[in-house]
């Protein structure tokens, strides 16, 4: 598995190249043919922090991206 930071990231994606597939993306969401629940937040006391889960499903190959 690669982690990569945000500079990594950042050196990576470019906006102006992800703006079709958000809006693809989004579509897909706003008519339905994707399954988002609504973000789960575990609160992590231990360590300060927490986790978050952000699932979907789209049919058909459509991608929802997490920004």
């Amino acid at each position: 598995m690669n982690v990569l930071d945000e500079p990594a990231v950042a050196q990576r994606l470019h906006y102006p190249d992800l703006i079709p597939a958000i809006a693809q993306a989004l579509a897909a969401l706003s008519s339905g043919k994707v399954v988002q629940p609504v973000r789960t937040v575990l609160p992590v006391a231990p360590h300060h922090g927490f986790f978050a889960v952000m699932p979907a499903y789209a049919d058909g190959g459509a991608t929802m991206p997490s920004l």
